[in-house]
């Protein structure tokens, strides 16, 4: 199994451990036959890892102003959350951090309509203090199936680096895992995305990549086709590309999308 495979494969089984830990009733948890338990309100959010900590906030917000619906929040990359989706795993809104996902999930009639949520990132260079860009190995989302390390090698290529670089890449699971590996030491560098800021701390040197081949980074939400709760799902949905939304999508790093100047990355998403 080679490195890219395994980071899947964890990928899955934590978002499988994570579904079976919330008590969302994942069928690969949950014997066949298993009644709902009468949990009416809940709606399954499936969002892309970078989306962690503004997604939450805004599902604990949501709550508030809408308390007959109570939005829980599961992680991981959209490559990983969009196969789960495809494989009967009970998501009610799919948000993710590339639209090739949602393109794909909707060329198998899972998802209703989709919206580009009203943010934009950039991908930055993360280093531990004192780092030499010229030395260590570098953190990125791995670029054959997550959107984070996609746009990392876009970049990369656009800018004629990734050859020099590709001995020192470690692929992760998702944005987040590249960030882990910075903070436990692992690594000395990362390419993610610049929202990472909020997580990582200011202890670390940010770097700004070059703005002319920085890809056209955006976030997309759908109501999944065979909810239960659509419209609940759209209403939450509709309240995440709000501009009450926009104000807290900026309070965890994302920027307006009518600020990006970036070019769009093509391709079709990666496994």
């Amino acid at each position: 199994m080679s490195g890219s495979d395994r980071g899947w494969t964890l990928a899955r089984l934590g978002l499988i451990a994570l579904l079976c830990a919330a008590g969302i009733g994942a069928s690969a948890c949950v014997p066949a036959g298993s009644a709902d338990d009468g949990r009416e309100g809940r709606l399954v959010v499936f969002a892309a890892s970078s989306l962690a900590d503004a997604a939450q906030a805004l599902a604990d917000s949501f709550r508030v102003s809408d308390p007959t619906v109570e939005p829980q929040i599961a992680l991981a990359s959209s490559s990983v959350l969009a196969r789960q989706i495809e494989r009967g795993a009970p998501a009610d809104v799919f948000l993710s951090a590339n639209q090739d996902w949602i393109v794909y999930l909707d060329s198998l009639s899972l998802l209703a309509p989709h919206v580009r949520l009203p943010i934009t990132n950039a991908i930055v260079r993360f280093s531990r203090p004192r780092a030499l860009a010229s030395d260590g190995r570098i953190a990125i989302g791995d670029p054959d199936h997550v959107p984070v390390g996609r746009y990392a090698r876009d970049l990369l290529v656009c800018d004629g680096s990734w050859d020099a670089l590709a001995d020192r890449i470690v692929p992760t699971a998702d944005a987040r895992s590249a960030i882990s590996l910075l903070r436990s030491g692992a690594v000395d560098h990362a390419l993610s995305y610049q929202s990472d800021y909020v997580f990582l701390g200011p202890t670390y040197d940010v770097v700004e990549m070059t703005a002319g081949c920085m890809p056209d980074i955006g976030y997309f939400a759908a109501t999944v086709v065979r909810t239960e709760r659509p419209d609940a799902a759209a209403r939450f949905v509709s309240y995440l590309a709000s501009p009450e939304a926009g104000a807290v999508w900026q309070e965890f790093g994302f920027r307006p999308v009518q600020e990006t100047g970036a070019v769009t990355s093509g391709g079709v998403a990666g496994e």
